[in-house]
Parts: structure tokens; sequence; C-alpha cells
């Protein structure tokens, strides 16, 4: 790539209602925010805060459910159907996402409102909420599986 960026600069690129939105390392903003053109395609370039992204996504499905612990593993392995042992192999990997920023630690607490993305795949998960403990002493959540 050129303009002083390499691929690992650059992160989710998000089609929104009015144009692109593209995830850029925090040190990298102010090259990006200079550019003008893209090869020969004019651009506009706005720096935005990770809150006021415009995620459009075709389909949702609503899960809840519940996890021994609120580890990332575990919350993965519920919203994404699979094992906790390739979620935690995922997450080491580097292929996982908490709120847009790589997260290498399967044991990372997820709290309400963070969303997961794996970036090898287009689907994500938003923690709608966690609902407390269960009778048997295990953790409720609710999660919106978003698919793109």
């Amino acid at each position: 790539m050129d303009a002083g960026l390499s691929r690992e600069d650059v992160g989710d690129v998000i089609w929104a209602s009015d144009g692109v939105q593209v995830l850029i390392r925090e040190e990298k903003a102010e090259t990006v925010n200079n550019l003008d053109a893209v090869g020969r395609i004019k651009v506009e370039v706005e720096e935005v805060e990770l809150e006021q992204l415009q995620v459009a996504y075709s389909a949702a499905k609503d899960i809840k459910g519940t996890v021994a612990s609120l580890r990332l593993d575990s919350i993965m392995s519920l919203g994404f159907g699979m094992s906790r042992s390739r979620a935690a192999n995922l997450v080491k990997s580097g292929s996982v996402l908490v709120n847009y920023r790589r997260e290498g630690s399967p044991s990372y607490k997820v709290k309400s409102g963070d969303t997961i993305t794996i970036s090898s795949q287009g689907n994500s998960l938003e923690v709608v909420e966690l609902q407390g403990e269960s009778r048997k002493g295990r953790q409720r959540v609710e999660l919106k599986k978003i698919i793109k």
C-alpha cells in the first residue's frame, strides 16, 4: 500500500449508507486525514470515534443462553456455535476483535455493549445484556449475532 500505510495498519472496511468507513491504526490517522484521492478517485476523509460508526447489517439473530463465565472464548462459543477451544485458538491467533481492537486473550472479560468480530468472517456478536446469575451459578447473557 502507498501513503505510508501497510496492510497491518488497515482494519475492517464497513459499507455505510453514505460511503465507506475504514478502521485505521490510531497512530496512522493523521496520514489518512490528509488524503484527497485514492488512485484517481476523489475522497473526503472525516475522523469519527468508534462509537459513531454506522454498521449496516442485513440480518440479526437474538441469542439468549447461559455460560460458565464471561470469558471471551465462552461468549464466542455460545454466540458463534463453536467449541470453546476453537474460539480460544481464534483469539490467540489474533483473528478476534473486541470493539474493533484486536484481543489476544481468551480470558478477556466481556462487558455489556461489547462487539466481538472474527476478522476472517463477516459475522459479529453484540453483547446486548448481562442478565446476572442463574440458580445454578451460570451467567445469563443476551447476544445479537449480526450477519452481514
